[in-house]
Order: C-alpha cells, then sequence, then structure tokens
C-alpha cells in the first residue's frame, strides 16, 4: 500500500514537471523564441490547496503555482517531493516586465545556481528600478524646463506690458508738456497784445489832448 502511494505521488511528481517544463506560449497561443511565458494581463490569485500527508519525513512541499498555456491559466498543484541533496528548489513566479507579465521557471537547482538565479533577478529589478527613476527624472526635468520656459515667457510679456505702459506715459507726459508749453506761449501772447493795446490807447489820448489844448490857444489869440 505504501509503495503504491509513492508511486501515485511520483507520477504526480512527473506530471507536473512535464507541465513546467513544455512549450510556451504568448496570450496569443504562439511558443516564444526564448522559453519563456508572456501575458498580458495579471494572474489569478493562488489557490488555497489543503496538503495531504507526507509520504516520508524529510519530504518537501512544493507550492501550487499559476502557469499559461493554450491562452488560458492553468495551475499546476501543490506536491510533496523529496529534498535534492546541494539543491534548493526555486518557487516559479510572476514578474512584471513593462506591460506584461513573464513566468520565470522555477525548479531544483544547484545552490550556486540558485544564488546566480537570484542575484541575476535582483540585478534585473534593480535596472528596472533604475530605468523607472530615470524615465520619472527626465519627465521631472521636462516639466520643469516647461516651466521655466512658462515663466520666461511670462516676464518677457509683463516686460513688455511694462515698457509699453511705460512709453505710453512717456509720450502722455511729453504731451501734457507740450501742452502747458503752448498755454503758456498763448497767454504770453495775449499778455503781450493786451501791453500793446493798452500802449496804443495812451498814445490816442495824449493826441486828444493835444489837439484839444491847440485849438484853446487858437481860440484866444482870435480873440
Amino acid at each position: 500500500m505504501i509503495r503504491m502511494k509513492s508511486t501515485h505521488l511520483a507520477l504526480q511528481a512527473l506530471v507536473a514537471a512535464l507541465a513546467l517544463s513544455g512549450c510556451s506560449f504568448q496570450a496569443t497561443g504562439r511558443p516564444m523564441a526564448t522559453g519563456e511565458v508572456v501575458v498580458y494581463e495579471a494572474p489569478p490569485a493562488a489557490r488555497v490547496e489543503v496538503r495531504p500527508a507526507k509520504p516520508h519525513a524529510d519530504a518537501l512541499w512544493i507550492v501550487g503555482n499559476w502557469n499559461h498555456q493554450g491562452g488560458t491559466w492553468v495551475w499546476v498543484a501543490g506536491r510533496w517531493e523529496r529534498p535534492r541533496a546541494g539543491h534548493v528548489y526555486v518557487t516559479p513566479q510572476w514578474q512584471r516586465r513593462g506591460r506584461g507579465w513573464v513566468l520565470v521557471r522555477g525548479g531544483w537547482e544547484a545552490r550556486r545556481d540558485a544564488r546566480q538565479a537570484r542575484q541575476e533577478a535582483r540585478q534585473e529589478n534593480r535596472e528596472e528600478r533604475r530605468e523607472v527613476r530615470q524615465d520619472r527624472q527626465e519627465a521631472r526635468r521636462e516639466n520643469r524646463d516647461q516651466r521655466q520656459e512658462a515663466r520666461q515667457e511670462n516676464r518677457e510679456d509683463r516686460q513688455e506690458a511694462r515698457q509699453g505702459n511705460r512709453e505710453e506715459r512717456q509720450e502722455a507726459r511729453q504731451d501734457n508738456r507740450e501742452g502747458r508749453q503752448e498755454n503758456r506761449e498763448e497767454r504770453r501772447d495775449e499778455r503781450e497784445e493786451e501791453r500793446r493795446r493798452r500802449r496804443g490807447g495812451g498814445a490816442t489820448m495824449m493826441t486828444e489832448m493835444g489837439g484839444a489844448t491847440m485849438m484853446t490857444e487858437m481860440g484866444g489869440d482870435h480873440h
């Protein structure tokens, strides 16, 4: 009975391994040249599984995960496996890359290979974060440049408006000065004309008075 149960578990592990190592498909169903599964929708939430009894004391539980095959999501059930000496099990996981999701395949890997894979994954994550930061910095620089250009244009517009107002005020003051000067000249001309009239009127009176005196004298001599 124990032998049959072990054989059944071994067959389950073999089926799961074949499912993980099979041909990879995009969301369109075409095989990827890189062997990666790339989809453009987030994977479903992981299923909650009930673990069966351990087949042996040192068995290791391999959690289930979602795979994507033939344009649909396929759940790979969890299972018990016997640990392998010098190896660690890397759980498959979906990682966001650009606009899509990429399945990073797992499995039993040598400890050194597993560390290398984790280092490469961390390096990729760092590079992606660095690219995101660079994109944000470029966007901030563009926004800053646009704001500076807008402020410069506003300053130039205000300066032009102030210059135009200044010139208009200068022209208005010049017009006022010229108008006051013309008024002064007119008043001066009027005063000069008034003085000439007054001088002319005084001479006429003196002439008339002198003529009257002469007539009086002439009349006296006649008598």
